[in-house]
């Protein structure tokens, strides 16, 4: 039977949860390549051109395949163009792109029991079968990635499919990077490394098509020589190796910053765990009640928390410079972590005051600049109360309303000039009994003829879903996150979260917050603003935007994950090198000249007490501060006696 082949060019926007994965791996990779660079490493390809999709589907001339709106989870453009050819013109046109030109290339066909690929080309393959088939079938043949699906789950296997391939370019460089960091363990560093930087290009698993299995990887095994050769010729001229171990044992910190954030990209991408670096990642001991042991404990600490994969001990900024002091508060800090048997590979103390910098300074929205008895931002809106009795609230932080005395709030224009729009909800009579939480609601004077919505990255109205802060495994999938917020001062504001859990000491309490930072200069996407000398702007929040709530477009696009209520920064110090605490078992102390890692010869209880340069660990870092908008819900329902629930959001029955 005659055949043809349709030939679709199709937009990235089509498919989700490829153009998130295009995203996050060009952020990973900008700063893969940054620190592979530093640390004396070259000859790193190019990665591909992660842009529009070719969608190639042969079929008879007689009987359609698989219609156009069948290949993508979202509206096909209206017509839809495509081409048609023969199979020989369709390969002969893919053959003749160079690997550059060559865009992302799905191969769709008829299934067939011999489960083989026939004169296929491009990356990869959706075979359709016309019974019905309980769950997709995926394996790889070489490089190819290969599914077996129908019409109606085809749509999404080819966004999954598109968004598995992005992520296998990642996967071996992200262990590169992971075998750096720990060169000071390795007795056969040269052969790992070599093999990993042999590996880093290959994708291809030893899984046989007709098995149509899990996907499995297959590794290079070169001769110790052969990899030791290739570690060679992968240096920068002028780098010898005891150069790169000295780059590298300084940038260490920095490494595993990187491996963390990726790993944990990973698998908040979904991205199964066959295919994702294979890396063993450290354990997390310390929770709220050894951080509130910490601070009973040890009074100069105000807060405890990891950052990505560190942990960080928060200490009042009085006793910087105070060397005795703080040689008794690392004492005490690891007795308090040798009774719980806690064993944490290295602390770093940073210090700050105890209060922190609050961000307070004729259409209703979202990042509105208001004004009550403080400055801030419209964060959000909410309904108060259930039908019929059902009432539209904005809410910001409590700093900004401050709900003790009914308040009017004003939203200021962009010309100055100010609208009552709302006016504070009045707290319970016995307020005081609550864990103090800053955020408070107002109810609006007019009431929204259309349900008010949260905005994107972009700037567009979307569906929100409220983060489910009680499920820890939830939590830990916001290491490392790229989120934005609507700032009445910043606009759109663009940081990371690094401490999902932060205890921060407050009065009597600790308090769960989350610390976000700016993003790292290579970490800027195509799509972030420009300032007026054409940088990126990188900047989370500003005087002003306390209110803003922390929110993060997610993987399939279907809602926005609203995360946190920007309450304000903590307080930075003047300390230049903020300490660090090793543990006994480490082998290497670190130079406090900042001159990289010397061999140790002293006892633990040195070891113990090492300092880190300035430069490893970035101690210039602004830390801002937010709480979870899960907890904060909660807070208002017990704090005005009702029911509160985010408007636009999918959460809600």
């Amino acid at each position: 039977m005659a055949e043809r082949l349709r030939q679709y060019r199709l937009g990235k926007e089509l498919y989700p949860r490829y153009k998130y994965a295009t995203e996050e791996i060009k952020r990973a990779y900008k700063k893969y390549s940054r620190l592979i660079s530093e640390c004396g490493l070259s000859g790193e390809p190019h990665l591909p051109i992660f842009g529009d999709v070719s969608v190639n589907i042969l079929e008879s001339h007689v009987d359609v395949l698989i219609e156009a709106d069948e290949l993508s989870p979202k509206s096909m453009p209206d017509p839809t163009k495509f081409e048609t050819m023969n199979q020989e013109q369709a390969k002969t046109q893919f053959a003749d792109l160079t690997e550059n030109e060559r865009l992302p290339t799905i191969y769709v066909t008829k299934y067939t029991e011999k489960n083989v690929p026939q004169d296929y080309f491009g990356n990869m393959i959706v075979y359709i079968s016309g019974r019905p088939i309980p769950d997709s079938k995926w394996s790889r043949y070489e490089d190819t990635y290969i599914c077996v699906s129908n019409k109606k789950s085809c749509k999404e296997d080819i966004n999954e499919m598109l968004a598995r391939y992005v992520f296998s370019y990642m996967r071996n460089r992200t262990e590169i990077l992971h075998c750096i960091a720990h060169c000071a363990e390795a007795d056969d560093y040269t052969q790992k490394l070599g093999r990993c930087l042999e590996n880093r290009n290959k994708c291809s698993p030893s899984t046989p098509v007709k098995v149509m299995g899990s996907v499995t990887f297959r590794r290079s095994k070169s001769s110790t020589t052969e990899a030791n050769l290739l570690v060679e010729k992968s240096l920068d001229e002028g780098v010898g190796l005891e150069e790169h171990l000295k780059r590298a044992r300084t940038m260490r910190p920095r490494l595993l910053d990187a491996v963390s954030e990726i790993c944990t990209m990973y698998k908040r991408s979904e991205i199964p765990e066959s295919e994702r670096p294979q890396i063993q990642r450290r354990e997390k001991n310390v929770n709220e009640e050894v951080a509130n042991e910490l601070t009973m404990k040890i009074p100069q600490i105000i807060g405890v928390g990891y950052r990505l994969d560190t942990l960080v001990v928060t200490v009042d900024a009085s006793v910087m410079n105070d060397e005795k002091t703080m040689n008794k508060i690392k004492s005490d800090t690891r007795k308090v972590f040798d009774a719980r048997n806690i064993k944490e590979e290295s602390i770093n103390f940073i210090f700050s005051t105890r209060d922190m910098s609050r961000f307070a300074s004729a259409d209703v929205k979202t990042g509105g600049f208001i004004r009550a008895v403080g400055r801030g931002t419209l964060g959000g809106f909410v309904w108060k109360g259930n039908p019929p009795h059902k009432n539209c609230c904005l809410i910001s932080a409590n700093h900004v309303l401050q709900d003790q005395n009914s308040s009017d709030v004003y939203l200021i224009s962009s010309y100055a000039t100010e609208t009552k729009i709302a006016t504070t909800l009045l707290p319970r009579m016995d307020v005081e009994y609550l864990k103090p939480l800053d955020i408070a609601a107002a109810k609006l004077h007019i009431q929204p003829t259309e349900e008010p919505s949260l905005l994107d990255s972009t700037g567009q109205k979307a569906n929100s879903k409220v983060y489910d802060y009680q499920n820890q495994d939830q939590v830990e999938l916001l290491n490392g996150l790229r989120v934005h917020l609507w700032g009445a001062k910043t606009r759109l504001g663009k940081g990371k979260i690094t401490m999902p859990l932060y205890y921060r000491s407050a009065t009597a309490n600790i308090q769960p917050l989350i610390g976000l930072e700016d993003l790292d200069s290579d970490e800027a996407s195509d799509g972030d603003t420009t300032d007026e000398a054409g940088e990126s702007s990188r900047v989370l929040a500003a005087e002003g935007d306390s209110g803003s709530l922390v929110c993060a477009d997610t993987p399939k696009g279907i809602y926005i994950d609203a995360i946190g209520m920007l309450i304000g920064k903590q307080h930075e110090s003047d300390a230049k090198t903020p300490s660090r605490m090793t543990s006994a078992s480490e082998t290497n102390s670190v130079d406090t000249a900042g001159n990289g890692i010397s061999d140790s010869t002293g006892d633990a209880a040195t070891q113990n007490q090492s300092v880190a340069s300035a430069s490893s660990h970035g101690s210039s870092r602004k830390l801002y501060l937010a709480f979870d908008l899960q907890a904060g819900l909660r807070h208002m329902n017990d704090k005005y006696k009702d029911d509160f629930q985010l408007c636009k959001s999918v959460n809600n029955p």
